[in-house]
Formats: C-alpha cells, structure tokens, sequence
C-alpha cells in the first residue's frame, strides 16, 4: 500500500482466489502489521480468517516533483524512526 493509505487509513481492494474484498486500513498503519478478516481464509465449516500483512510500498524519488515532495517531509515533519522505533 501506499505511505499516505497506511498514515490516513484507507479501503483498499484485495484480490482473494473467489473474489475481491474491500479492507479497511486503520490508520497509522505500519509495514509489518497483519490484519485478521474473519471468515475468508481457508473454506471449511466454519471457515478460516484471512490474514492480510501490511507492506507499505514508497513511490521513488525519480522525478524533480517526487524528489521536491520526499525533501519538503524531510523538512516538515518531526520524524526520527532510529529515535524510538515508532514515528
């Protein structure tokens, strides 16, 4: 997912074998994280959960606007994840 669907929250598609569900991405999300749909995972009687792990996936920094975008961050938020671990 992207940075900003993990920081705001979000609903996001996720294709299964049978289908598409929608899930919603609580907010502040960390890569890592693994969420618990209950009911779709393994069919059986009753049927399993799903688990979803979190990967959050950060666009590059290939153009002047991304880079511009990625420096003003730097700049304006208060963000040092070696400080203690959790943003």
């Amino acid at each position: 997912m992207t940075p900003w669907e993990a920081a705001l929250g979000a609903i996001v598609p996720v294709d299964i074998p049978d289908s598409t569900l929608k899930v919603r991405i609580p907010e502040g999300s960390q890569s890592g994280r693994q969420l618990r749909v209950r009911g779709k995972g393994i069919p059986s009687n009753p049927p399993g959960d799903l688990l979803l792990d979190i990967q959050v996936i950060l666009p590059p920094a290939n153009t002047p606007k991304a880079r511009q975008l990625y420096e003003t961050m730097a700049q304006e938020l208060a963000f040092d994840p070696r400080r203690n671990g959790k943003g």
